[in-house]
Formats: structure tokens, sequence, C-alpha cells
């Protein structure tokens, strides 16, 4: 295991005045949204912890109408001093499940934080343990992650393809040990997932202006997270992420050329608020290659002119382009409707 670095981005946490010492030691922020057949299985997941210290279960259900409240009103029954619940009557307002994802961290009252989503569960029944421990030994980390086994399922459950390590996406997969900032961004997040993360709670502070429309919230939060002190990554498999065949990320929604635009716009802004990722290609790499996508999907409707000028500028100017490239870019989507 590598030495805990000693981090030039690292900032002082958050202030923990605002905890009450009766409060559990730990939070796991769970989100949901017509998850009836899932979400025992993920409460399960945490329920069967072992664990030597208190803890809750905060769970955000953004107005489910499949019978999802029902099966959460009965666990909250079978476990009121673990289990607390926030019901929304109407879906909240913006990027599906985002404000969900916002309010429901903010609502824990833990030393420490987990996230788990309503799909996804954990296999290791000492997870929780042995992330709390490693947290405790050692104040400077602002969290823990470890390896997540990844599967695409259909409607009904189904496997549709093998499954993999989280780790064995493309780049260099990491031993156990301790990382700082910069090698977080290094490849754009180490590879890692939701369900393993176990953070400081608050230690970003509040949320930042924007960061209800960027697409990816998950890597939005990690930066925030991590730029605050190094991380400890566990190349152990703990978690499942099962990846629904009608989830966010498979919606035409997610995939739509403009919400590409804004993934173009959103690594401009984490270029200009958190300077290690800008001693990384990755990041600019990955707003060419998504730039590629909206022109090739652009050109086949005829629209080949302008995209080739389009992409011969931010090959011309990588750093400089985004903002202009952004706004030329839903003018020409809105102009092709």
């Amino acid at each position: 295991m590598t030495a805990l670095p000693d981090s030039p981005y690292h900032l002082p946490p958050v202030s923990p005045d605002w905890r009450r010492k009766d409060w559990p030691e730990v939070s796991v922020s769970v989100v949901t949204y017509n998850q009836q057949h899932l979400i025992g299985r993920a409460l399960d997941s945490i329920l069967e912890q072992v664990v030597d210290f208190p803890y809750e279960i905060v769970v955000g259900d953004d107005a489910s109408d499949d019978g999802t409240r029902q099966v959460l009103l009965q666990y909250q029954k079978e476990y009121p001093e673990i289990i607390r619940l926030l019901l929304y009557d109407t879906r909240l307002p913006g990027t599906p499940g985002r404000r969900n994802n916002m309010l429901n961290p903010m609502a824990c009252r833990g030393k420490y934080t987990a996230i788990l989503d309503g799909d996804d569960y954990w296999i290791d029944p000492n997870k929780l343990q042995r992330q709390y421990a490693m947290m405790q030994r050692h104040p400077k980390l602002s969290c823990c992650f470890h390896d997540t086994f990844c599967e695409e399922v259909d409607i009904e459950g189904h496997l549709i393809e093998p499954g993999y390590l989280r780790s064995n996406a493309p780049g260099e997969r990491r031993a156990t040990g301790f990382y700082p900032h910069e090698e977080f961004c290094k490849d754009r997040n180490i590879r890692l997932h939701t369900s393993s993360c176990f953070f400081r709670t608050r230690i970003f502070g509040g949320w930042p202006p924007g960061y209800e429309e960027v697409v990816s919230a998950d890597h939005y939060l990690f930066l925030l997270i991590t730029q605050r002190g190094p991380v400890f990554y566990e190349d152990r498999v703990s978690s499942v992420n099962e990846r629904q065949a009608k989830s966010l990320t498979n919606s035409r929604y997610y995939n739509s050329d403009i919400r590409l635009i804004q993934q173009i716009n959103d690594t401009d802004r984490y270029r200009r608020q958190f300077p290690a990722t800008r001693i990384t290609p990755s990041y600019s790499a990955f707003a060419f290659r998504i730039a590629k996508r909206v022109a090739i999907s652009s050109a086949k409707k005829g629209r080949i002119i302008r995209i080739l000028r389009m992409v011969l500028r931010i090959v011309r100017e990588p750093r400089g382009a985004y903002a202009a490239l952004d706004h030329r870019l839903r003018k020409m989507l809105g102009a092709w409707k």
C-alpha cells in the first residue's frame, strides 16, 4: 500500500460544528424513483452490514408511483430507529432525479456519508466498517472508494451481456492505496462508482452554482470531495451497479445532442474550477470525443460543412473553444429542429 500523499490541492474541511453529538456516526444516502422491485434489495444490503457504530439510512423518494413508497414505509415500520424517509408528493423540478440527489446528502447527519442508489446494492457485509475504520485512522482523507461490479440488465432484470469490473474500463488499473486529487483527475475519476463512495459529510460545503445543470453529477461530486484531501482506493469488489434498460443514462434525453453539448460545457467548468484537471489531457480529449459524436450525428442529417468548421475550431483552439462551441452548437441545433 502506498503512503498517504500530501496534496497541494488539500483544503481545510468544513467545520464539524453543525453536527450534534448524539447523531449517528454514518449516514447512508439512498435515492429512488419507481424501483418497487429493487429498493428492498438495496436496503437489505445496508441492513446486513456488520458494524460497531450507530448508522442511519436516509431515503429520498422522488414521487414514485409504482408502489416504491409502500415498500419504503414498510421498511421504516420495521426499522424506525434506522430509516428516515424524505417523501416528495410531486417530482422535483429540473434534471430528472438531480434535486433529489442534492437534497438527500444534505439531510444526512452522520460524520460520514455513504451513497447507494436504489437500483444498486452492496455485496460485502464489512464494507461500511472497513471504510469507517480507514477514515478514522486517517483524518486527512476526504473519502474512500472500492471496486464495483457493473452489469446491464433488460426490463425484466435479465443480464444483457457479461458484467465487468469498473476498474477494467480503459485506463491503467489502480492498486489498493492512497491517491491525491491530481491522480484522481488523471483519467477522469479512476473509474469509480457512487455505490463505493464513503466521504466526510458536507466536506465540500454547499452545492456550487450550476451543479444542478451538469450532466454527470457524480463526477462533479467526486471532484468537489477529492479536492479536499487524498483518496483511499481499495481494489476489492464490494458493490454491484445494475444499470437498468429504462434508466436515465440509457434514455434518449440523457443521450440527446443537447445533453452531449452540455458535457462539453461541463468540461470547461471543471477546467476552470479544478486546477488539477488542467494538468491532464484527458478532459480536453473527452470534450473532443463528445464534439465528434455530435458532429457525426449532425453530418448524417446533411450538416457536414458547418460541422467540419466546428470540429476544426476545437482542434485548433482546444482550450478556448468550449464556450463558443457550446453557443454555436446550441444555435445550430435550435435551427435544425
